[in-house]
């Protein structure tokens, strides 16, 4: 499987808005899409929705919007305040909560009767441990014995070396976006089943990281 480092992925998101236009909402569609088809295929119950501040959160919220439409019985719990979102994770749960979908905010913990849980939490930018909220919420996913599907990376995995932050998600399944993360194939123990989400990316951006999409 071809991979790119987290610098390279930046460069990638960089093109694809820079330069194409193709922008944060309409990726941020794509992969939401994405996560709520490979979560629908490893539950029919109830799902717990992890997010973050940024993108990777939105990526999330967005993903319940789906999944409620699909009749699935969904919370989300934010690791922010409201007002500490970022401007399209911002959208995305002002749209949820005018759908009535949960949305907690501030959370540090989950309530445990789930069937899925998945982890928006943190992205490819990590540096450092996670803290706060987000680090008491990855502990209480890997303690609830519930498999967990992982936005384009576990949180707290660095997306380069592959190697673990204290706290790390350990993923049953990880969705990645666009392309692997070179990360994720150092670290099979917290990645789990790896699988690709299209992200509308030309073959001509491809080209210019040597990855074949």
């Amino acid at each position: 499987m071809d991979s790119i480092t987290a610098s390279e992925m930046a460069e990638l998101d960089r093109v694809m808005i820079e330069e194409l236009g193709i922008d944060v909402p309409i990726m941020m569609e794509h992969a939401a899409l994405a996560v709520a088809k490979l979560a629908a295929t490893l539950t029919e119950g109830h799902i717990t929705i992890l997010a973050g501040h940024g993108n990777n959160g939105g990526d999330g919220l967005a993903a319940a919007r789906h999944l409620h439409i699909w009749g699935y019985d969904v919370d989300v719990y934010c690791a922010t305040s409201r007002d500490a979102l970022k401007k399209d994770p911002a959208k995305q749960a002002a749209i949820l909560e005018r759908m009535k979908v949960p949305v907690h905010y501030n959370a540090s913990f989950f309530e445990p009767e789930t069937d899925l849980i998945i982890d928006a939490l943190l992205g490819y930018n990590l540096e450092g441990n996670p803290r706060e909220n987000y680090a008491a919420l990855i502990e209480k996913a890997n303690q609830s014995g519930v498999k967990i599907l992982a936005v384009d990376i576990p949180s707290g995995l660095n997306a380069t070396t592959g190697e673990s932050a204290t706290p790390c998600i350990k993923a049953t399944a990880t969705l990645t976006l666009s392309v692997a993360k070179s990360g994720l194939l150092k670290a099979p123990s917290v990645v789990g089943d790896i699988s690709v989400g299209y992200m509308s990316v030309p073959k001509e951006v491809f080209d210019r990281f040597n990855v074949n999409p």
